[in-house]
């Protein structure tokens, strides 16, 4: 079986992003012939997405609208990122 350029150079991107030992198995498997393509994908696609989504108040206000993506506060002053040090300890 001949493989083209194209599907090595995606084996090599494949070999270098499934690295866990889970993939390792998984292949070890499919190389003794103990699974098959079908086996793997009914195998990912059984997992529920368990999602949830949760929202809450935040002690005080914070200033994110106020920020701007190029560094820059609205006022024209760069903008100043608090280390912990700095950030006001909350009172309970």
């Amino acid at each position: 079986m001949a493989v083209s350029s194209s599907e090595l150079q995606l084996l090599r991107q494949g070999e270098s992003l499934y690295t866990t030992l889970e993939h390792h198995a998984l292949y070890a498997a499919w190389k003794t012939g103990a699974t098959n393509t079908a086996k793997i994908r009914e195998r990912f696609l059984q997992i529920p997405l368990r999602l949830t989504f949760t929202t809450m108040v935040l002690p005080y206000s914070y200033p994110i609208y106020t920020l701007r993506q190029d560094g820059q506060s609205e006022e024209g002053n760069e903008t100043h990122q608090q280390t912990p040090q700095e950030t006001p300890a909350m009172e309970a």
